[in-house]
């Protein structure tokens, strides 16, 4: 399976990933929706892709301009791919991947993020745990505006 990078600066790009059926990566329909939404937001941002399956939003993400990119993905050949792409794509230094659940891996990573994207499988139920978590102490970059 491979997915395509939008815009930015890896624009047309093609990333790919490990089969797996269960994998279902987000469409670049909705990518280009989010990002345009997000507009200026995105240059600069520290961001979080929690859920992060092919890696596929975070690495668009540093296309369009931010600088730090943490992944969380529990899969291992799903997580080793992420890292993969990122070595091909140069971005190994803008990112890290954290093969972890993501209860656990939002204790670890180091916080003040500017934006958090969150795409978990069809049928998670605890999101009143996972919002709880993101809202632990310097997380979340607190000064942040939308205009």
């Amino acid at each position: 399976m491979t997915v395509r990078i939008t815009a930015g600066s890896h624009r047309g790009i093609r990333l790919r990933s490990a089969r797996d059926p269960n994998l279902r990566p987000t469409s670049a329909r909705v990518r280009e929706a989010i990002f345009s939404i997000l507009g200026d937001m995105v240059e600069g941002a520290r961001v979080l892709d929690l859920y992060a399956g092919t890696g596929v939003i975070g690495i668009e993400a540093l296309s369009r301009g931010a600088v730090w990119v943490d992944f969380v993905e529990t899969n291992a050949k799903r997580a080793q791919r992420i890292r993969e792409n990122l070595r091909e794509l140069s971005l190994s230094e803008f990112g890290k991947v954290y093969r972890a659940k993501v209860e656990r891996a939002l204790d670890a990573v180091p916080g003040r993020y500017t934006l958090v994207f969150a795409d978990p499988p069809y049928d998670m139920n605890d999101w009143d745990d996972m919002m709880n978590r993101l809202g632990r102490e310097g997380l979340l970059e607190e000064s942040i505006s939308v205009t």
